[in-house]
């Protein structure tokens, strides 16, 4: 199949491409992971702090009712104590007011009772001896009718005593049992709020987790974006380098077009617009990644892609896209294992991520013959070819080559 047939569409380099197309323009899955966990455990936070604050509240409100009770208990407590003592004290009365009512009901009955006290003051010798009895007379009776009185009345007031002493009791063991409802309550409310607070300790466990490993995957990310670009300016200074080495040869054959003889186009200025052919590194394979800008979709990182990106199953032939001399043939972090070919007059093409090389540099090659095979090397998400083409050392869109514009990558500025 020619280069010509392989219909790669155009599109805006404005656009953000693919982002499972580069590891550097998409997200790993443990950040997806972080990130799904962040925007669970946000939405679940404030939820799980509420719960918290209104078992902390009830738990409060629970001790508040709780001390109330029982402070109520502390003063009923306290009446009751009283009222049990002045109970005690009105005992000792009666019990004394009994006692002489007893002396006194003794005192009459061994004198035989009215009749008794009215003989005596008849046996009486004289005037003055009746006036004396009879003054003792009525001592003793009006003795025997306060003490009755006074026997009367404490019975009253034990009996109002008592009274009060049951209400108090009553009301001690009222205070007492709001007091173990409410610290029950309280203790419900505390294991409530304890349990609340695990599972809003083990949200933000896993939201810190979470950020860490973002804030890792972020640092990750910025170093192989940091990568990418030293690569990138390495590889543009070898082109410009072999360019430089190369200045007085022979510029390729069929300038202005690709093997299809599509006009060259100018997107470059004078001297870099690129000339001369190139032919399809895999034929029968498309483009699909485009050069253009990158921008990472969680941390937004800018980047430069500046090849564009054949994918084909791993082992597939590469070719050299045309007649030249390999400048580099090595291994790095970014590119995996890639091939850079001078094919004079300015022009390189890079080749990168292959399985294997097929060629060592120094080497001179021809067009179409194999410099290596597909692979996945260096920062690589899947099979694919990434294929630059640079003029004095400057990135060109490579379908420039092949049915489209030549011009320099849009967002190289190395």
């Amino acid at each position: 199949m020619s280069p010509t047939a392989l219909n790669v569409p155009s599109q805006s380099f404005d656009d953000k491409l693919d982002a499972a197309s580069s590891k550097l323009s998409s997200a790993s899955k443990k950040v997806r992971a972080a990130k799904l966990v962040l925007e669970e455990t946000n939405k679940k936070l404030p939820e799980a702090k509420a719960k918290v604050a209104k078992a902390q509240a009830a738990y409060r409100a629970a001790q508040e009712r709780t001390a109330a009770a029982q402070a109520k208990v502390k003063k009923a407590e306290a009446e009751t104590a009283k009222a049990e003592a002045e109970i005690e004290r009105v005992k000792g009365e009666i019990q004394k007011l009994r006692e002489q009512v007893g002396i006194l009901a003794r005192a009459v009955y061994v004198n035989g009772g009215n009749w008794q006290e009215l003989e005596m003051l008849l046996e009486a010798s004289t005037p003055s001896e009746f006036a004396e009895r009879l003054v003792s007379y009525r001592r003793v009776a009006k003795s025997q009718n306060n003490s009755l009185d006074q026997l009367a009345e404490a019975q009253a007031r034990l009996g109002k005593l008592l009274a009060k002493l049951e209400a108090l009791q009553k009301e001690a063991q009222a205070g007492r049992d709001a007091a173990a409802k409410a610290q029950g309550e309280a203790s419900a409310a505390a294991a409530q709020a304890t349990k609340y607070k695990a599972e809003l300790d083990a949200l933000a466990a896993k939201r810190a987790r979470a950020l860490k490993d973002a804030r890792s995957d972020r640092d990750q990310v910025k170093s192989m974006y940091d990568n990418l670009l030293e690569a990138q300016r390495a590889a543009a200074a070898k082109a410009a380098a072999a360019a430089k080495a190369n200045s007085g040869s022979k510029r390729p054959s069929g300038s202005n077009g690709g093997s299809s003889g599509s006009s060259g186009g100018s997107g470059g200025s004078g001297g870099n617009t690129a000339t001369g052919s190139l032919s399809w590194p895999l034929p029968g394979y498309s483009a699909g990644g485009r050069t253009g800008p990158r921008v990472h979709p969680v941390y937004g990182y800018s980047s430069c892609h500046t090849g564009d990106d054949i994918g084909a199953p791993s082992g597939t032939p590469i070719k050299a896209a045309a007649a030249g001399t390999v400048i580099s043939a090595s291994y790095g972090s970014v590119y995996g294992n890639n091939v850079m070919i001078s094919h004079g007059g300015g022009l390189v093409t890079m080749y990168a991520h292959q399985s294997r090389m097929a060629v060592s540099s120094g080497q001179k090659v021809k067009r179409g013959q194999t410099i290596g095979y597909v692979g996945s090397t260096g920062y690589s998400t899947g099979p694919h070819l990434h294929f630059e083409v640079h003029v004095n050392g400057v990135p060109y869109e490579p379908m420039g080559w092949f049915g489209g514009s030549k011009y320099r990558v849009t967002c190289w500025n190395g």
